[in-house]
């Protein structure tokens, strides 16, 4: 399953530390905001993600393709 940008906005905004597993999709809780690579309680692959640290990659990936507003 995929986490969608939806649900990572709701975590963030739920303030509940709530992070998500990339590899199989499951929510995973008590994860620091800035969580990388915990290891998932469902799966067991070390791909849980703060939902606040995934909101940031999502803008690091958007911030790539805009141009430059370096004047």
């Amino acid at each position: 399953m995929k986490v969608t940008t939806e649900q990572i906005i709701a975590a963030v905004e739920a303030d509940d530390c709530r992070g998500f597993c990339l590899a199989c999709g499951e929510e995973a809780y008590n994860v620091e905001p800035d969580a990388r690579r915990y290891v998932c309680e469902s799966c067991g692959e070390p791909k849980v993600y703060g939902a606040e640290e995934l909101l940031m990659m999502a803008f690091d990936r958007l911030q790539d393709g805009l141009p430059s507003t370096d004047t």
